[in-house]
């Protein structure tokens, strides 16, 4: 379970540095094509919390 979170941990951090690489433009069109609205990430969290 500890492996788990850390590997999660690491990704999104991990994540959030290749955005930081990234221009503002990229940022957009992303969210527009993954939808990352708040009910989709809450959405998203409970199914990995729950299984």
């Amino acid at each position: 379970m500890s492996v788990r979170l850390l590997y999660l941990t690491l990704l999104r951090v991990f994540g959030w540095l290749v955005l930081l690489e990234r221009g503002q433009a990229s940022k957009d069109v992303e969210i527009m094509v993954l939808g990352a609205s708040p009910s989709n990430v809450d959405a998203d969290f409970r199914r990995q919390t729950s299984g």
